[in-house]
């Protein structure tokens, strides 16, 4: 890191830029997951709360 600063920097960027993907793919991932629980869930209750 002291021999090469800008490398250093670099390379914290794109670390950083990592993360934030990273982050958002497991939000993303998340409200996909909770939405399909809901949606099977969903038509899995269907029929009782139609009362059939």
């Amino acid at each position: 890191m002291d021999s090469d600063p800008y490398t250093a920097q670099k390379m914290n960027k794109v670390g950083w830029v990592l993360f934030w993907v990273m982050v958002g793919l497991g939000v993303l991932f998340i409200i996909v997951y909770v939405v399909f629980l809901v949606l099977i869930f969903g038509v899995a209750t269907l029929p009782f709360l139609m009362g059939g």
